[in-house]
């Protein structure tokens, strides 16, 4: 599959990941780290922080990825928090509130999960929806893809792609 060229995108939607008591996982901490990076180089694109609370998490992932980039130097106006996503679809869906039409969106999140995410954006209708994939390399890597690989099959399966 070829990759198309990034555009100037007007917003990002990052993708929740689990977080340990108030602080980022590994996985979560390199899709803020990448949204961080855009945001930077990008000054008038605004990010959707899409992520709700487990049972043992003690603040949502949401708002564990606003005070990561806040500290990080970006500007609280240019950050949405949608924290009551619980699943991929949820993230996407919840999203959309704050999407224009006409917006071209990037979705950050781990690279061995861009590709599901992609599929069930534009089956939700995203017209204009790029990747920006956060490099997650782990002890666990293998553990994510295996996971990865069966969230593909129920999503497909359930008609989410």
């Amino acid at each position: 599959m070829r990759e198309r060229p990034l555009p100037q995108l007007d917003v990002l939607i990052v993708l929740g990941a689990r977080v340990k008591g108030t602080r980022p996982t590994r996985a979560l901490a390199q899709r803020i780290a990448r949204a961080e990076e855009y945001l930077r180089e990008n000054p008038e694109t605004r990010a959707i922080l899409s992520g709700g609370q487990g049972p043992d998490e003690e603040i949502s992932e949401a708002r564990a990825m606003c005070q990561s980039l806040e500290q990080g130097g970006i500007a609280p106006e240019r950050l949405i928090l949608e924290d009551r996503s619980t699943t991929t679809q949820e993230n996407l869906l919840f999203s959309r509130k704050w999407i224009s039409p006409e917006d071209r969106v990037g979705i950050v999140t781990s690279d061995f999960h861009l590709a599901r995410s992609l599929g069930i954006a534009r089956k939700l209708g995203y017209p204009q929806v790029w990747g920006l994939p956060a490099p997650l390399r782990s002890v666990l890597l293998p553990h994510y893809l295996l996971r990865e690989s069966f969230a593909l099959l129920k999503d497909w399966i359930s008609g989410s792609l």
